[in-house]
């Protein structure tokens, strides 16, 4: 019977952010930026001013949902750049043994654990 190694190993590094989808993502928000501007020139061309009032909340809404998808761009791409900072620190980490890092490394590697 072959024996089965046991001895403990270092965990890998972590899993990079989900993908993202670029494509579709510009399509909604094209899409978004017709509809604004196609509601903004109904509301500029109709008198009556309940419907004027209406079609400006329909456009603020349209106008928050397409920032709320831009800002979602701008977290995506600062969580990637924190894996990679991440990942660097592993790969610095994991390679060095513990007496040949300098004592803040040691430090601020305690801190990112915590």
């Amino acid at each position: 019977m072959a024996s089965q190694d046991t001895t403990p190993t270092a965990p890998g590094p972590p899993p990079p952010p989900g993908p993202a989808a670029p494509e579709r993502r510009d399509k909604v928000v094209s899409a978004l930026s017709t509809s604004i501007d196609t509601i903004n020139c109904v509301k500029d061309a109709i008198p009556n001013e309940i419907a004027k009032g209406l079609l400006s909340t329909l456009s603020g809404i349209l106008s928050t949902v397409k920032s709320t998808i831009r800002n979602k761009e701008d977290f995506e791409e600062l969580a990637r750049q924190c894996y990679e900072i991440s990942l660097l620190l592993w790969r610095a980490t994991t390679a060095s043994s513990e007496r040949t890092l300098s004592e803040p490394v040691m430090r601020a590697v305690g801190d990112l654990k915590k």
